[in-house]
């Protein structure tokens, strides 16, 4: 039986959907899966961002988890490391099944054995960037919203009826 590389493709957000991102991601796992001398399986999770979310939400990556924990699926290609979360809960969760049950993981940059010892540190350091670096963003997100409403510019519908400066008042603007 021909060893299968599983092929999980992600976008965060819906407007990423109508770009190239989630085709991009399939080409080049397909093309590992050639490198290796693998068939392959596309697991396609469409727009689906982890922020503030349970692995269970992500219909995709619970089907893949209970292929994971059944040991049906031994090599696993990710875009990047981020693709399967950015959320340290979850990614223990990713890790502790893809560790547990031998599951080799390769992204566009290597492989890693989690079994292995400075592969498994490897993606603990990654984890964390991932995590950081999307909490830096949200936070930058967060802070330029607040700044733009604040300046009487539009945010939503109700932008367009009352000046939200008028009715809020900003701490510091206390």
């Amino acid at each position: 039986m021909k060893k299968i590389l599983h092929i999980y493709t992600r976008v965060s957000s819906a407007v990423q959907e109508e770009g190239t991102s989630l085709e991009t991601q399939k080409e080049l796992g397909i093309n590992k899966s050639k490198e290796l001398g693998m068939k392959y399986q596309i697991w396609n999770e469409g727009a689906a961002s982890l922020h503030h979310e349970n692995h269970t939400n992500r219909p995709k990556i619970a089907e893949l988890l209970l292929e994971i924990h059944n040991g049906t699926i031994k090599h696993l290609f990710v875009y990047n490391n981020d693709r399967l979360s950015r959320n340290d809960q979850t990614q223990f969760v990713i890790k502790n099944a893809i560790k547990t049950n031998g599951v080799i993981l390769y992204t566009k940059d290597g492989q890693y054995d989690l079994n292995n010892p400075t592969d498994n540190l490897f993606k603990s350091l990654l984890d964390g960037f991932a995590e950081y670096d999307n909490a830096i963003r949200a936070e930058r997100t967060r802070l330029g919203k607040l700044n733009k409403v604040r300046n009487g510019g539009w945010y939503g519908a109700l932008s367009e009826i009352f000046r939200w400066s008028d009715y809020f008042v900003f701490e510091d603007d206390a």
